[in-house]
């Protein structure tokens, strides 16, 4: 004869479960045979034992189809690359690998992850500045519930560049024009006066830049890394202009 008997235990642990069998048609016959078997009752509650492919509390379900296993139902995130070339840049989505925790992924593709905290990074570009946002706090990092859909967005924008134009004078032959009488041009564009400092930093897209400047009478010119200077996102350049102060000469003429 087949039977069944199904008991509800609050705690989990080792149970000592005995059957007795008993032999004989009527009453006052029976056999004295029993037998004792020891089955283990876990609570579900570990990625473990939710995972393990095993009915761990014995109640007809398995990992998780088991409603104790709920907390460890997979979460959906999806990362999204911005990237912003407004000051020169030339990088692309595919220039900048994503990662959740140590796990490549790709841009705008949903992933699936164990609900729990989670960090998102990237490989950066030299020159360009990275943010988060979406779900991500600035760092990064998210917590996924589980069954959550969540999306994360890292941007990425191009830096600019700085030309440093620096004048040098030399009056050492009498001359006495300071740096401020001086001016350049940046690729024929308009002329600008030195700073009282000598040195005028410059702002600038990522690009290739030559500096001149226009002849002053009594000096002579000379220039420093100051043609097809080449200006990075995010980069430093400096280009020199020296003027040195031309000597005079004295013509004496005898007329006899």
């Amino acid at each position: 004869t087949n039977w069944t008997k199904t008991h509800l235990y609050s705690t989990v642990g080792s149970f000592a479960v005995t059957v007795k069998i008993y032999h004989g048609n009527s009453q006052g016959n029976e056999g004295s045979q029993s037998e004792a078997n020891t089955v283990t009752i876990q609570t579900e509650n570990t990625s473990v034992l939710c995972s393990d492919g095993i009915d761990n509390d014995h109640d007809g379900l398995i990992d998780l189809a088991d409603p104790d296993c709920a907390a460890f139902l997979p979460a959906n995130l999806t990362v999204t690359k911005v990237v912003v070339n407004d000051n020169g840049g030339a990088s692309v989505v595919s220039s900048f690998p994503l990662f959740v925790d140590q796990t490549p992924v790709t841009s705008g593709v949903s992933n699936t992850f164990l609900s729990g905290s989670h960090v998102v990074s990237e490989t950066n570009q030299v020159g360009y500045a990275a943010s988060f946002g979406g779900d991500c706090d600035a760092s990064g990092n998210v917590t996924l519930l589980a069954g959550d859909n969540k999306t994360c967005i890292v941007t990425n924008d191009d830096q600019s560049g700085t030309l440093h134009v620096v004048k040098v004078v030399v009056n050492d032959n009498g001359g006495t024009l300071p740096a401020q009488s001086f001016s350049f041009q940046v690729n024929n564009g308009v002329a600008q006066a030195f700073e009282s400092d000598g040195q005028n930093d410059l702002t600038l897209n990522a690009g290739i830049y030559s500096v001149t400047e226009p002849t002053i009478s009594g000096y002579a010119t000379s220039y420093n890394n100051c043609s097809n200077v080449v200006v990075s996102n995010g980069g430093n350049a400096t280009c020199t202009i020296t003027n040195n102060d031309i000597q005079p000469q004295l013509t004496v003429t005898k007329v006899v």
